[in-house]
């Protein structure tokens, strides 16, 4: 799963937001993240501003569904909004770039977040064991965690939680029900579990897909509700990693056994140890034993996700729906994104910079890991909202410029270059005949330079995909597996601005 998942070994998406398709009708999905660049007839948006924003608007009037199962999205029938008065605004109508440029820049930071867990062994991901330890693998690791790991696919849960919000209120501005948005979490959530069955066990699709279904029903819910879950759900994850932490410190002594803290090669030279058992079974030749260590490693990833992770996620995703309510989208209603920025760094940065020193240091128990676990919770939570908010407050002008424009192209097709992502790192860790089994044989700094070249690889040929005005083939896979229903797709902008020279 995108970025630094326990068992998963880490994207999600990240998780990844990797992070997966579209929960509504865009043209093109995005790999965590719902787009929103459909243009409805007209919609009414309210506002409930979010933790430490300006109350913005009237309160929300997203009411619960009128005459409707509510835990069934296909039967679920919105009532009709009455159009406000003169035309809708335009950041409802028109394709918001800032959210194909964010998607875009957490899709390519989702390389150098992933191809680790593609390349070392599941236990050793997130340590500073690697095949030749030296200064400069320290950097690069440090690097991943401060900058990278659990970023991404916080962005992308943000994200989706942004454009499932937008559907819902087109389609309440429309008096459709939600059938087509049900659809469409549907095929994703197909798409991920074939992802994860046949390619690669980090999988982020499918947890996105049932997330964006609970995230789709809580964000019916009138006022400041939506708002009071997210922060709730985003507090008690923090709080149950610190929790688990306190009781395996009360375990008495070799209640657990103490995790490895031998140099990575040592591992692999001791065909018992766990982290030689899966480079065998991963870069080996039997397609066999590949799939039963991608089962096993399945398995460890839906631990962590349901343990640590799906609250964090959730939290995410119903905060994304209510930054809608408040403006976000809206330059008359976004001042207080600028805040955000300012609290989510004085928060985050020293947080995951405390986080990153003390696992590059190493030598911690199971009870301290949990504890940094929650460190790094709350620290990359607060960098990825700032992140978030900074590019949701430019201006089109800004975000045209390169290099920031640039992500536009990749945001795009986001799910498309997310599978990409994934077929190059089977193509060079795991074995044949998919692969070339280099797992365990590259040194972090060196999967980093495979990512920053396949990055740039991959701007260059979205550029040049996005002047055809087409959709990605896994965007338009998901668009026929979902059905007709969907609302009609903006013209896609201009590349000039947005492709790299």
């Amino acid at each position: 799963m995108a970025e630094g998942w326990g068992g998963a070994g880490d994207g999600t998406g990240a998780p990844d937001v990797r992070a997966s398709g579209e929960a509504g009708e865009p043209p093109v999905g995005a790999p965590p993240c719902a787009d929103a660049s459909e243009s409805p007839a007209g919609a009414r948006t309210s506002g409930a501003a979010p933790v430490g924003a300006a109350p913005a608007g009237s309160a929300p009037t997203t009411g619960a569904t009128s005459g409707a199962t509510p835990v069934d999205l296909a039967l679920v029938e919105l009532p009709p909004v009455a159009s406000a008065p003169g035309p809708p605004p335009a950041w409802l109508v028109e394709r918001q770039p800032a959210l194909d440029v964010l998607r875009g820049w957490a899709i390519l930071g989702l390389l150098p977040a992933n191809l680790p867990t593609f390349a070392l062994p599941t236990d050793v991901v997130h340590d500073t064991w690697t095949a030749a330890p030296g200064p400069g693998e320290a950097v690069a690791h440090a690097a991943w965690l401060l900058l990278i790991d659990r970023k991404c696919i916080s962005v992308f849960a943000l994200l989706f939680g942004v454009g499932l919000a937008l559907q819902l209120e087109r389609a309440r501005a429309r008096g459709v029900g939600l059938d087509h948005a049900a659809r469409r979490l549907a095929a994703l959530g197909a798409l991920g579990l074939a992802h994860a069955l046949l390619l690669w066990h980090g999988d982020i699709l499918l947890p996105y897909a049932l997330l964006g279904g609970a995230t789709l029903l809580l964000a019916q819910l009138p006022g400041r509700w939506p708002l009071a879950l997210a922060a709730g759900a985003l507090a008690a994850s923090t709080l149950w990693a610190l929790l688990l932490a306190c009781l395996v410190a009360l375990f008495p002594a070799g209640a657990l056994p103490p995790p490895e803290s031998s140099p990575l090669a040592a591992l692999l030279a001791d065909p018992g140890s766990d982290a030689a058992r899966e480079v065998a079974a991963l870069a080996g030749a039997d397609p066999g034993a590949r799939f039963e260590a991608r089962l096993a490693l399945w398995g460890q990833m839906w631990f962590g996700l349901v343990f640590l992770f799906a609250g964090q996620l959730l939290g995410l995703m119903l905060l994304g729906a209510a930054w809608v309510r408040a403006g976000a989208l809206d330059p008359a209603r976004r001042a207080w994104l600028g805040r955000v920025v300012l609290v989510g760094l004085a928060v985050g940065l020293p947080l995951e910079l405390a986080h990153t020193a003390a696992l590059v240091r190493g030598g911690h128990g199971h009870a301290a890991r949990l504890a940094l676990e929650a460190v790094h919770h709350a620290g990359s939570l607060g960098l990825a909202l700032a992140a978030a908010a900074w590019v949701l407050g430019r201006s089109p002008a800004a975000l045209g410029r390169a290099p920031l424009g640039w992500g536009a192209a990749v945001g795009r097709v986001a799910l498309t270059a997310y599978l990409a992502q994934t077929a190059l790192g089977v193509a060079v860790f795991y074995g044949p005949p998919l692969g070339l089994a280099q797992m365990a044989r590259w040194t972090r700094a060196e999967v980093w330079a495979l990512a920053l070249a396949a990055g740039a690889v991959q701007l260059a040929l979205c550029a040049l995909w996005a002047r055809t005005g087409r959709q990605g083939p896994c965007e338009a896979l998901i668009a026929a597996l979902a059905g007709r229903g969907g609302l009609p797709a903006p013209a896609p902008p201009t590349p000039s601005s947005s492709a790299p020279t």
